[in-house]
Formats: C-alpha cells, structure tokens, sequence
C-alpha cells in the first residue's frame, strides 16, 4: 500500500491510477491479497484478479458500482453499516489510514466473507482523488476459530453434563450407603453377642469408608470444574477442632492411640473464614494421622503465627507417631490418585484424592499446605489460613467468673500417658487450681487419705482412661472400688475422661460412683463447666460444719440421664446433693414440651425411612412418614406435627420446594428441619434460604438427632 501510495504521490503524470489498468494488473498480478482501487466517489475503478476470486465477481461487473453497497454494506452480525461508517468513504473524507482486523465482505452469492484488511487515500499531485484498499480473506481463519469455539462450547456442556451427572450418581450412591450406616447403627444399638457386634462394627466401618471415597470423588470433581467456592462466615476455631475430634473418636476406640488438642490461647474466639472447608481438612489430616498411626499419638493443635488490625493467619498442625514417609516417596503426596504405596499389597486402602484435595482446598483459601515426616518416626502435617477478625463482641470461651471460682481449688489429675497429662496440668493451672498428677490409678487411694489428713483435702479428681478397651473399663472400676474402701474420699467429686461412648460401660461408670464422664480429649470449655459444676457447696452463714455428698452418689430409684435443662441446672443439682451425669461428650438436654404431636418424616428412600422411624420411636416420639414434597405438603396443611424432617431430594416435588411452600400458605411457626448430606457443600445454605429452621447431616445419627429434636420439640417432662 505504501508503495503504491508512495509511486502515485510521485508521479508528475496528471493521468489518474486506475487509467493505467495494464500498469495495475502487472503490479498486483503476484500478490495474493485482493487489491480495490476506488474513485472519490468510492466507485469502483480497479479490481485485481485475486479479488475476483474472493468476491465471486469480475471487475467488469463491479467498476462504476459504489463499493460500500456492493460488497460492505453489513458487519459481522449481519446488521446494516451505514455510508458514513464505511473505512473507505472515512480515508477518502479525513486522508487517515485505516486498518481493519475483523470484519466482512458479501460474496457474488450473498455469503459473507471474513477479511482483514487495510484503506488508505489515493493521491494524485497533492490531492486526494480516492482510496486503495488490500485485503485478506480470513475464511481458514475463522473457520478454525469457530471450530475452537464449537469446541470450547461442547467442552463446558460436557463438563456441566458430567457435573450433573456425578451429582446425581453421588445422592444415588450415597442414599443407600446412608442407609446401611443407619440400620447398622440401630444393630449396634441392639442385644449382640461378640462375634455379631464384630461383624456389625466392619459393616460400619466398610461403609463409612465408601461415603468418604463417593464424597472425596464428587469434591475433586467440583474443583477440577472450578464450580467449587469458597465461603465466609463466622466461626469458632475451638468448635471446629472439637467437632472434628467428635467425628474421629469412634476411629480410636479399642487402639493404643490418644488423640489430644490443644489451642493457643491468643487466637481470637470468632473468625471469619469457610469453617466448612477448614473443617473437612482438618478431618483429612487428622484421619490420615489415625490411619496410620497404629499406636501412640495423634495430637491437633492450633496456633497463631500472624496477626494484624483485621487479619489474622492460623496454623493448623496434626502430628503422630505412625508409619512416617520415606523420603524418596514424600514428593508424591499432594497428586491426585496416587498412593505413596502403590503396590497391589499395601496394608492401607484409599483413593489417593485426600490430600489432593485439602491442598486445593488450601490453595482456595489462600493458604498454604505442608508437611514433615520420617520413616518409622511419623508425621507433622500442618496448613496455614488467612482469616479475618469478626465484628462479633468476642465471648470468652472461658468466661472469668467461671475461673475465679476455681482458684485454689486442689484437684489430681490421674493420667499415665504423659502428654496428656500434661496438657490437662496446664488446662487447670492457666485456672489457678491447686493441681497434682499421679500416673497410675493404684496410688489414687494414699493420695486422697494424705490429702483429708492435711486438712484441706482434695476437691476434685480427673481420671484419665489410658485406652478404651476392656482392660482399661476394669481399671476405672475397680480404682473407684478402692477408693470407696478407704478412708478420704467423702466429698470428693470424680470425673472419668474416656475415648469410649458405651452405653453399658458408661452405666457402670455412674454406678461405680463417678459423678461425670467426658468424651476424650476434652476440650477446655466443657471441662470449665463440668469442674465449676462439680465444686462443693459453700457454707452458708449459721449453718454447721458439714462435709457435702459426693456429687456422684447415686440414688438406685434415680433414672439414667435424669438431668437438668442444661449445665447451669446440673450445677444447681448438684449443690443440693443431686447426681451430675454428663454421658459421651457431656451434655443431655431435658425434654419438655413438644404437645404430644408427631413427628412429621418426609423421605423417598424405604431403608432411610426405616432406620430414622425406629431411632425416633426409640427416643419416644410418635411419626408420619410421606415419599415426597407434596405428601409433606399435604400433611403439613391438613393436619398438625410438632416438626417435619425433610429429605431434600425427593421425587414429585423436592424438600427445597415444600418449605418454600410450606412457609407461604403461613405455616410459619412449625420447625422444619432439612436432612442432607453432610459432605455437600451448599445444600446447609440453600435449606436455610428455602426457609428451614435448621439442618441434619445425613447420615443421621443418635446423638445428632437427639440433639435437635430436644432443641426444636422437645418432648414434656415425666411426671
């Protein structure tokens, strides 16, 4: 285009360009670009031969025609382009260059044709007398282009397609698997001889274990998606810690494995954060720790490693004593589908998609992930999060008041593993309590008669399982036997920590004389409240010296479990001689109200139907069961329930739909109450969106389910 610009603007003939046609077509005769020659009218006045064949037309039937309307009159959304728009009308009014990267020419036969190309003026001895246009055609060009969109299209269907599938496969698979666990847990629940609850117990076990690898497949599926986000909200880092070691206890139960906890003190009590991710890598860690760790420890801890104004960036670290990692196989560990053994005989099993997964998870965050490890010596594997500070007026966990009251208080702490004992030694001293340790139960008996001989005897005694099996059951009962032989144990209250929830064992346990029995490792909070609760009642004034009952004397008449509302009324109990009993991790909420009315269930699925019908008979409520959202409807605006327990998939109409229903035919009183899997990011927030008053995670458990009906319908109180 320069040059012929540059040869024309040159040129002391008068002669116009395109009267020179020989001149041209030998010009142009080897260039593969299309060249246009147009007048001041934008006429054509010169075609080359290789814009013939693009166009489909030959230059006797395009010269005289105005260029604009004969081959440039639409754009590439075939909508109408007007004159004044026109590149070439543009170079031929203002003299500019135009270059023109994706745009369209019309064909002979009306098709458009995808070029580039590039206009400039035409001088003639100073003066603008018309326009040159070059030009390429792009049709390869664009066709590979659309062929990569067309691509790209079907890839992302056949991403959502298979999204779509697995989320649809994981709820088929996972609803049965559900059912196994609940039936199974019912079973267990049951009168078993030993081979029969052994059997029973792999059942459970085997399960779980293909609900984790089903969970652990549909969240690799969501991140490789990138349909996975990430979500803030506040929450408590002690909580989540103590959640996580609630899911876990069972996995330690009858092994030489302690698993303790300890939290730094600095770290705020609310954050902001996803708790629901943080969580499920935490579990990971913790469970991959327990997996392989056959004996020894398992300890999570947290602390704090910066902090600024409104951030703050927590390490999460999960150390044991198992197996370790070589080091020639540590470079394996975060890639998905890989184990560090991956041999047809390796003892463990798994997906290999774990850690892949919490290293994501991590990276989501805006953390980082990382580990140490030795063969044969175990593990450290820790993760940092970037957190904000929450606008929440900060509640301490361990209210002062509380604290104050245990000041000078003696307490042992019977414990023969030593890092236990000595995060339980350092629980209470950060209180003030006067606190001793022994290691074994057999010298418990000496201590408390030199303790009431002083005096000023012991108040208070933590008796730390060392395991959950057998041996162990009959060493905490046979130490409360001892002591009751001698002298020195009136008026002291003791507290068992065990890793076990037996229900016959915890029974025993109550009998034997112990006052409060705590889940293991016992989180600082809940030991607060036991041991304030547990304290001596203080004399009033004019009353005589008096040594108080032992808060674990047990009327024979008492019922188990029989309780007051909350730990505050325990307390109270206590102090009038009454016996506290905090079974499994605790807390037993009092049952009151609720109407006599039933409890309303909507599930699609028979067995799931079947295992939650007996557990809610079992804790004494009457159900109607409906398969689907519209009998739930229908029921809810004919009759009258104290609660419903929606599904939220289910058939015809799902339990998402019903509540929302439900709530505008104002029935807005009645608790709903969605079950869910609780692996599935999301579906807690869409309940509450749809109107629900809380969520279950399925599976559904005992104690979970306990919990929520006495929260939301509790049932009257005895009389």
């Amino acid at each position: 285009m320069t040059a012929v610009e540059s040869m024309t603007g040159l040129s002391p003939d008068p002669v116009p360009l395109w009267h020179k046609p020989l001149e041209l077509q030998q010009l142009t005769a080897c260039l593969s670009e299309g060249l246009l020659v147009l007048d001041r009218e934008g006429r054509f006045r010169f075609v080359s031969a290789a814009a013939e064949r693009v166009l489909g037309w030959s230059a006797e039937e395009l010269l005289g025609e105005i260029a604009h309307y004969k081959i440039h009159c639409q754009n590439l959304a075939q909508q109408q382009v007007p004159l004044e728009e026109c590149p070439a009308h543009k170079a031929i009014g203002d003299g500019r260059v135009y270059h023109i990267e994706n745009d369209v020419f019309i064909h002979r036969d009306g098709h458009m044709i995808p070029v580039s190309f590039t206009v400039a003026p035409l001088r003639e001895q100073g003066e603008i007398v018309g326009a040159v246009t070059v030009f390429n055609a792009l049709s390869g060009q664009l066709e590979l282009e659309q062929e990569i969109r067309q691509a790209q299209d079907i890839a992302l269907e056949t991403s959502r397609l298979k999204a779509e599938f697995l989320s649809n496969m994981s709820h088929e698979l996972r609803t049965p698997i559900h059912g196994v666990i609940g039936l199974n847990d019912l079973l267990l629940d049951s009168k078993l001889t030993k081979e029969q609850r052994e059997l029973a117990t792999a059942v459970r076990d085997s399960a779980q274990a293909l609900l984790t690898i089903v969970s652990d497949i549909l969240d690799f599926s969501r991140i490789e998606s990138g349909r996975l986000e990430i979500k803030v909200e506040e929450f408590r880092p002690a909580k989540v810690v103590e959640e996580v070691v609630g899911l876990l206890s069972p996995q330690v139960q009858g092994k030489p494995i302690h698993l303790v906890t300890q939290i730094a003190n600095r770290i705020p009590s609310v954050l902001l954060g996803d708790v629901a991710r943080i969580r499920q890598v935490l579990l990971n860690l913790a469970g991959n720790a327990i997996k392989f760790t056959k004996r020894g420890e398992v300890a999570i801890r947290v602390r704090l490693e910066k902090k600024s104004k409104n951030q703050i960036l927590l390490r999460f670290l999960v150390a044991d004593t198992g197996i370790g990692i070589a080091k020639a196989q540590q470079h394996r560990l975060f890639r998905p589908f890989v184990q560090v053994d991956g041999s047809s005989t390796r003892p463990y099993g798994g997906t290999g998609l774990g850690l892949s997964i919490a290293s994501r998870l991590v990276e989501l965050m805006g953390g980082q992930i990382g580990f140490e490890s030795r063969k044969d010596r175990g593990s450290l594997f820790w993760f940092d999060v970037p957190l904000t500070r929450s606008g929440e007026v900060e509640q301490p966990l361990q209210p002062e008041e509380l604290k104050a009251r245990l000041a000078g208080v003696k307490i042992l702490i019977v414990d023969p593993q030593q890092a236990s004992q000595t995060l339980l030694l350092n629980k209470v001293l950060r209180w003030k309590m006067r606190a001793t340790s022994v290691e074994s139960l057999e010298e418990l008996p000496t201590y408390l008669c030199q303790e009431a001989a002083t005096g000023t005897p012991c108040r208070l005694v933590l008796v730390s399982m060392p395991g959950s099996g057998g041996q162990a059951r009959e060493q905490a009962l046979s130490a409360m036997q001892m002591v009751r032989q001698q002298d020195g144990w009136f008026g002291v209250s003791f507290i068992l920590l065990s890793g076990g929830n037996d229900k016959k064992f915890l029974e025993e346990a109550r009998q034997a004389g112990y006052a409060a029995i705590l889940g293991k490792p016992v989180q600082s909070p809940r030991l607060l409240d036991v041991l304030t609760a547990l304290l001596p009642v203080e004399q009033e004034e004019g009353e005589t010296d008096r040594v108080p009952p032992m808060a674990g004397a047990v009327d024979p008449s008492t019922p188990t479990g029989a309780t007051g509302d909350t730990l505050q009324r325990e307390s109270e109990n206590t102090r009038r001689g009454e016996p506290l009993w905090l079974p499994g991790e605790g807390t037993l909420l009092n049952r009151k109200g609720g109407g006599g009315l039933p409890i309303l269930l909507a599930e699609d699925n028979a067995v799931i139907q079947k295992a939650v019908q007996i557990q809610l008979h079992r804790l004494g409520y009457g159900v109607h069961t409906v398969a689907n959202g519209q009998e739930a409807l229908s029921f809810v605006q004919n009759g009258q329930c104290a609660l419903v327990l929606m599904d939220c998939h289910m058939p015809v109409m799902d339990g998402y739909l019903a509540t929302q229903a439900i709530r505008q035919s104002s029935v807005l009183e009645l608790p709903i109450i969605g079950m869910v899997a609780a692996s599935v990011k999301g579906d807690r927030e869409r309940c509450l969106e749809s109107g629900m008053n809380d969520v279950l995670g399925k599976p559904v458990q005992w104690e979970a389910l306990k919990e929520m009906l006495a929260r939301w319908a509790p049932l009257p109180e005895s009389v």
